[in-house]
């Protein structure tokens, strides 16, 4: 299939259980929501209230008294690359919402209701470019749907709230119900049904030395799930967490204590996977294969708070992450011989791979409060991401052999994140912008023959000038490596 076009179909594998799932790759690990995300960009903690006002935990909203408003924006750009063999490369995303929670009093018999509505955008591109082959792979995303749904404070210390997320005939929907019967405990049960399309497309002519057509992969998510769970919080600790049952081993759980009083310790773990069964057309044939694609994410966390004075506090944060991908396709019948080769002979051409990386963040980050409404942060993060030795290939049944494959070597690289935020009240607005930038510090293939070195990060001669030169210049060849957000609300 010529190099090239094994290139683009395996990083088409690779990435699409990421795509499939709209997961932007910055947000892995510039973590954190637009008023943590400055402080050190390692925030794997969640804030149910936050996901509240995006609409995600509608039953928090049952008790509003006023109405809300908030808008959102979220740029990621992973990665721009303008010089070298692969200049053209590029991949980012974009995220617009506006969410709104109106109490309309309580019109069903003295059941206080409250009315949410929302709509939402999400963009994207990948390219996979090289200056030998032109363009390998082609990824445009662009979703646009509406969020309708009511929240209610019933009897006995519970809550309720449903939403429905109607986009391009297919809808999303999130149902859920709190119980409080304590002001230190409560207890949840969340179910949502997401749903969403997806298309990668490597473009034809991508292999040179043999007929390739236009290949479409085609990423159909459908799937809900259930989530149970629960907090209990006092003066000096507290402990929250969720289990999702239609994969037990899904999971999150956090606790945190107090021991001083300028000092809060916390810790957690979360692990989630995702599973698709997906498709392959060519451009003439149809389908030409089936694909079963995976992702697997497991975290394990903790830092602490510290309380510098009235108006200044300090936060540490280590972040240790594993990200498992697998990837499978099998040939359907003759269509892949008769899209490529032109014969109708089942070859039984069958696909596998798969690729995990580890990473450790570890963060400092310090915030200040004015007495006058200004808030403002600044942080930064040393990240390693150890890439293990990963293999790609395509098989034939019929030849018993391999027809193409690829092998990733071990390779670790080490960066270093720069994070700030700055928000400030004015009259019944809240305006608040976070962003995080990754600068490469080093790369390296541990397991490479050594050749004159040992194959750790070697030290710039005195022809290469600085480390600050090389750094500016990694800094313009290889742009992107950045995460923007920003958030307004308001109440009246």
């Amino acid at each position: 299939m010529g190099k090239a076009a094994a290139v683009a179909g395996l990083v088409a594998m690779a990435l699409a259980p990421l795509r499939a799932d709209a997961l932007p790759f910055m947000r892995l690990f510039l973590q954190g929501e637009v008023d943590t995300l400055g402080r050190g960009g390692a925030e794997p903690f969640r804030d149910p209230r936050a996901e509240a006002l995006r609409l995600e935990r509608p039953a928090l909203l049952a008790s509003e008294d006023q109405v809300r408003l908030a808008v959102f924006l979220e740029n990621e750009l992973t990665l721009a690359l303008r010089a070298g063999a692969w200049a053209g490369t590029h991949a980012d995303d974009q995220r617009l919402g506006l969410t709104t929670a109106i109490p309309v009093g309580a019109p069903l018999g003295g059941i206080p209701l409250t009315v949410l509505a929302g709509l939402r955008r999400e963009t994207g591109l990948t390219r996979l470019q090289s200056r030998k082959n032109g363009l390998l792979l082609s990824l445009e995303e662009e979703r646009d749907w509406a969020i309708v749904g009511v929240a209610a404070r019933l009897p006995y210390d519970l809550s309720f709230g449903a939403s429905l997320e109607p986009g391009e005939g297919k809808t999303g929907w999130i149902g859920e119900v709190r119980w409080d019967p304590a002001p230190y405990s409560t207890v949840w049960l969340r179910r949502r049904g997401r749903s969403g399309d997806y298309a990668m497309k490597v473009p034809d002519g991508a292999a040179k030395n043999v007929y390739s057509p236009s290949l479409t992969y085609s990423v159909d998510s459908r799937r809900g799930d259930w989530e149970a769970g629960g907090g209990l919080r006092s003066e000096r600790a507290w402990i929250q967490g969720g289990i999702l049952a239609d994969a037990p081993w899904d999971l999150w759980a956090e606790a945190g204590g107090i021991p001083l009083e300028w000092l809060a310790l916390r810790a957690g773990v979360d692990r989630t996977s995702d599973r698709f069964e997906d498709r392959i057309r060519a451009d003439g044939t149809g389908n030409i294969a089936s694909m079963n694609l995976g992702l697997r994410t497991t975290r394990w966390y903790g830092g602490a708070d510290v309380e510098l004075g009235p108006r200044d506090d300090l936060a540490l944060r280590w972040v240790r992450s594993s990200f498992e991908t697998w990837s499978q396709a099998e040939e359907i019948g003759t269509n892949a011989a008769r899209a490529f080769l032109h014969v109708d002979y089942d070859f039984g051409f069958f696909f596998r791979g798969g690729y995990r990386v580890q990473s450790n963040q570890v963060a400092v980050g310090w915030g200040h409060r004015t007495a006058w409404g200004l808030d403002y942060a600044l942080g930064a993060q040393w990240l390693r991401l150890d890439l293990p030795p990963g293999d790609y290939a395509l098989t034939s049944d019929a030849l018993a052999r391999e027809i193409a494959a690829e092998t990733i070597e071990r390779t670790r690289a080490d960066l270093l994140g720069l994070t700030g935020s700055v928000g400030f009240t004015a009259g019944r607005f809240r305006f608040d912008a976070a962003a995080g930038q990754f600068v490469p510090l080093a790369m390296s293939r541990p397991d490479a023959p050594p050749s004159g070195s040992s194959g750790k990060p070697s030290s710039p001669s005195p022809s290469e000038g600085s480390w600050l030169d090389r750094l500016a210049q990694a800094v313009r060849d290889h742009g992107g490596g950045n995460r923007v957000l920003l958030r307004i609300t308001t109440t009246f």
